[in-house]
């Protein structure tokens, strides 16, 4: 978005891609950590959020996971 209004001025394209990227890593594991506690939640193994990596598929099955109700009471990973 902000790449393609600098137009020529490659110094500020490359700046705002080396922070995009770096935004990207800094949200990537809080994310999966976050995935892997939803299917941990819903009793399902951490594992699961691989299946977003079915094309199309994958990441409906992913949703329809994710917003199925947790199980009541202690699962197998509480501690």
């Amino acid at each position: 978005m902000f790449i393609n209004i600098l137009g020529g001025v490659k110094l500020l394209k490359m700046l705002f891609m080396i922070i995009q990227g770096l935004f990207a890593l800094a949200l990537l594991i809080p994310s999966i950590a976050v995935g892997v506690r939803r299917m941990h939640d819903i009793g399902k193994g951490g594992g699961w959020i691989l299946v977003n990596m079915i094309p199309l598929i994958g990441s409906i099955w992913f949703i329809l996971l994710a917003i199925k109700d947790s199980e009541p009471g202690p699962n197998r990973f509480d501690k």
